[in-house]
């Protein structure tokens, strides 16, 4: 092979090396040539990759630990936002919708108060939201009463030197003095007749004083005394009737000769003579019907309607009974009574099915033992009553027992409240 044919060779070999690497290189002959890349990639530098490991898939649990939008990682946040918060206060209790008023002593006075029957029992009584005192204890205020609308109570006090009828609004407020007299004669003792009297639309109070039967607005305007049917007889008690505005009241000739009578003020003069020789001068109507029962060798059913009397044969030791006030026709149905025990004691009983005339159907049963002066809460599912010096209650079932009071307590009177976002402690 010649020379020339060698040459050739050579720089067809060095020309197809430099197109692969794609650069310039200086020819004698033909000066600096440009030879593409033939092949990419070839003849660039190469970056060095570093070699790492597959990630493993992440558990579930870890997963929502990481998301906040998971449902579990919304309560993992939740739980530890709760657990840095500063706690949020109690909620406030709403206001009761019924209220005890009882008499108790304060610094040797007779004051008035009131307390929810979900009261917790504390060391002594005290002005707390669930004690409340409406009277002061520089004179005696007693036998509290609340009107059936449940706005105000009317009671006795001797605030202004002699005892009189007064009324107020059911926080203490507002205080009326409605009579003028110049001698009381009722006890500050705890006593059975009914001294003081709401009519059922709240409008007019009854009161005896003296062996007189007054009627008096209770806006304190105009007080009138009803005429006696028989001259030198007194009344000795008197209740309004439930539903209308019959007034009932026995009178008294000395110890003797109880006699029943009715009287509508409107017409004060108009009077019904309807039993005599009653032996307990205690009056209760019933709430659902116009009956009247009273005591006369055990407890007397009145209709008024049909004037038709019906006797329940009892012991003659019932000395107080009151009508249970609820709307329920059963429940209406219903009498606690003051029973003398053997002991020398009293017991609370109750009467079902008290007008029911069905053989067998209207059953007696003792509520409480040594207890006193039942009073019936408005729905009639439980009793408030006096025993030991204190206040209990007790559901008609003869459960849920509980005690209100622990600084002495008695003539209680539970009402029922309207009306009880307009007021004010």
């Amino acid at each position: 092979m010649s020379n020339k044919k060698r040459l050739v060779g050579f720089l067809g070999a060095v020309i197809f090396i430099v197109s692969l690497s794609g650069c310039r290189i200086t020819l004698p002959i033909f000066g600096q040539v440009w030879f593409p890349n033939l092949i990419p990639g070839l003849g660039k530098k190469q970056k060095k990759t570093r070699v790492t490991k597959a990630k493993q898939p992440t558990s579930q649990k870890q997963t929502a630990a990481k998301t906040p939008d998971s449902v579990e990682g919304k309560v993992k946040a939740a739980a530890k936002d709760k657990a840095g918060a500063k706690p949020s206060p109690p909620p406030t209790p709403p206001p009761p919708t019924e209220l005890i008023c009882y008499v108790t002593l304060t610094d040797n006075h007779l004051t008035i108060w009131t307390m929810s029957p979900e009261v917790k029992l504390t060391d002594e009584v005290k002005p707390t939201d669930e004690h409340l005192q409406l009277t002061r204890e520089s004179y005696d205020s007693w036998l509290p009463i609340f009107s059936p609308d449940g706005k105000n109570i009317a009671y006795l006090s001797d605030a202004n030197g002699k005892a009189n009828l007064w009324v107020m609004d059911r926080a203490g407020r507002s205080k009326v003095r409605l009579t003028d007299l110049d001698q009381m004669t009722v006890s500050k003792q705890p006593n059975y007749e009914r001294i003081i009297s709401w009519s059922s639309d709240s409008k007019y109070l009854s009161l005896v004083n003296d062996g007189l039967l007054w009627v008096i607005p209770a806006d304190g305007f105009n007080p009138q005394t009803v005429d006696l049917p028989v001259f030198g007889e007194r009344v000795v008690s008197a209740a309004w009737s439930k539903k209308g505005s019959i007034l009932a009241y026995f009178l008294s000739k000395g110890d003797k000769n109880l006699g029943l009578w009715l009287v509508e003020p409107e017409y004060k003069n108009t009077t019904q003579h309807l039993a005599s020789k009653l032996r307990y001068p205690i009056i209760e109507w019933s709430h659902s019907k116009d009956i009247l029962a009273y005591f006369l060798n055990g407890i007397v059913l009145l209709y008024i309607n049909q004037k038709d009397i019906q006797i329940l044969e009892m012991d003659d030791a019932n000395i107080y009974l009151k009508w249970n006030p609820s709307s329920d026709k059963k429940a209406s149905d219903q009498i606690a009574y003051v029973k003398a025990n053997k002991k020398g004691g009293r017991d609370i009983w109750l009467i079902d099915n008290l007008t029911d005339e069905g053989v067998g159907t209207r059953k007696e049963r003792l509520l409480v033992k040594n207890a006193d002066f039942p009073c019936w809460s408005p729905d009639g599912k439980n009793i408030a009553y006096v025993s030991t010096e204190d206040i209990w209650m007790i559901g008609t079932d003869g459960k849920r027992g509980k005690r209100l009071t622990i600084s002495g307590g008695w003539s209680p009177d539970w009402g029922k409240l309207v009306n009880i976002k307009g007021d004010k402690k």
